[in-house]
């Protein structure tokens, strides 16, 4: 097999869940002198990350000789999966010693990871210090910000960015306000704002089974 062909197969194991099969990629790419290759690294580490073996995805991050920001980003991805924000902010951190500049996939991943774990004023600086890497937010960053501040109870300022932002809103982002209102209990914003909700044009099932569970 080819690079493109073993590139194929792993991010076809990532999709999957099939550990042992990537393992056994891994295995072949060793064999075939295949291991310094930052495509094939990095869709290794996020194989492995996907699969719960998030010690093996770091050590296949380590062993790269060079890291390109999409190496960066599948790691810091890695640990926001699974729960691990010091681990991610410490990367990030790392990163940026190193003199790399951060993209759009590496905000979305640290703030996805803040997002999961409650950071709320990590999150909120990451997204404010975008604009210091000449990183304009997109629908995904406004997403996880209105998702971490929904999550922590500022619904006030959640719903002042909601009402500010540069296009129309659609289901996941209204989905993160109207969660963080189900979990606060505040069902005197969701019937201000019922209009809103029903005007939303999506064939995301999640989004009405969010909003039937509420009404």
């Amino acid at each position: 097999m080819d690079k493109v062909t073993f590139l194929s197969v792993i991010q076809g194991c990532s999709h999957l869940g099939y550990l042992e099969k990537g393992k056994w990629i891994h295995h072949k790419l060793i064999i075939n002198g295949l291991m310094e290759d930052s495509y094939l690294d990095t869709a290794q580490t996020d194989m492995y990350s996907k699969c719960g073996d998030l010690q093996m995805a770091r050590e296949v991050f380590d062993r790269m000789s060079e890291r390109s920001i999409v190496s960066w980003s599948a790691m810091i991805a890695s640990y926001g999966k699974h729960g691990q924000i010091n681990a991610a902010i410490s990367l990030f951190d790392q990163m940026l010693g190193l003199g790399i500049k951060p993209n759009d996939i590496t905000f979305m991943h640290i703030l996805s990871a803040c997002s999961h774990a409650g950071a709320v004023e990590e999150g909120k600086l990451y997204f404010n210090s975008m604009a210091e890497f000449g990183v304009e937010p997109n629908h995904d960053h406004f997403a996880c910000i209105v998702d971490l501040l929904s999550r922590a109870g500022d619904l006030t300022k959640a719903f002042q960015i909601i009402t500010s932002l540069p296009f129309p809103t659609d289901s996941s982002i209204w989905g993160a306000f109207l969660n963080g209102c189900r979990i606060h209990k505040r069902m005197d914003i969701i019937k201000n704002i019922e209009k809103n909700l029903l005007d939303v044009d999506t064939a995301d099932t999640g989004y009405y089974t969010l909003l039937s569970n509420i009404w």
